[in-house]
């Protein structure tokens, strides 16, 4: 025999109940931090610092891509490696690009003939009135016959040097 009051006495605590329960699910989310899967603790610090520098990277370069007046200048466009042997891993050479335009220079490794040629860029952002390196790396590959060639891809934000499609 149930009565109207122990009925409305139950839904209450029940009521209770599940908005406690709720609350600390909720408290709990709060002060518990989100750890990276795979990341230490003791390098945690150093993860942090890679992600900070990531965001101000992106950021810069979404500037970048809104520049306006970026002129790319390079003075040297090949180098003979001469004669190397076959099997020779890194053998490299850096390129130089200027900026004489007004706005930030974005300079970007868009692929190569052959995956033996690899550029590398450690700061793709050229201030104006400032010059930056390109390193091209090249693997040689057992079997080369006399003349090999190969081309490495720069793209840049200079309105002057966009491909044609």
């Amino acid at each position: 025999m149930f009565s109207l009051r122990s009925t409305g006495l139950r839904i209450v605590v029940g009521c209770l109940a599940l908005v406690t329960v709720f609350g600390l699910a909720v408290a709990i989310g709060a002060v518990t931090k989100y750890k990276p899967y795979g990341v230490p603790d003791h390098r945690r610090a150093e993860y942090d610092a890679i992600l900070a520098k990531l965001s101000s990277e992106a950021k810069a370069i979404a500037k970048a891509e809104k520049s306006k007046s970026p002129v790319a200048k390079i003075t040297q466009t090949e180098f003979d490696f001469g004669l190397l042997d076959p099997g020779t891993s890194g053998a490299k050479h850096d390129f130089v690009i200027y900026n004489d335009g007004q706005d930030e220079l974005l300079l970007t490794a868009a692929g190569s003939s052959c995956k033996c040629t690899v550029a590398k860029i450690e700061d793709r952002i050229v201030p104006a009135g400032e010059s930056r390196p390109v390193t091209l790396i090249w693997n040689v590959g057992e079997d080369v016959s006399d003349q090999y060639e190969q081309v490495a891809f720069i793209e840049t934000n200079d309105p002057r040097n966009q491909p044609s499609n």
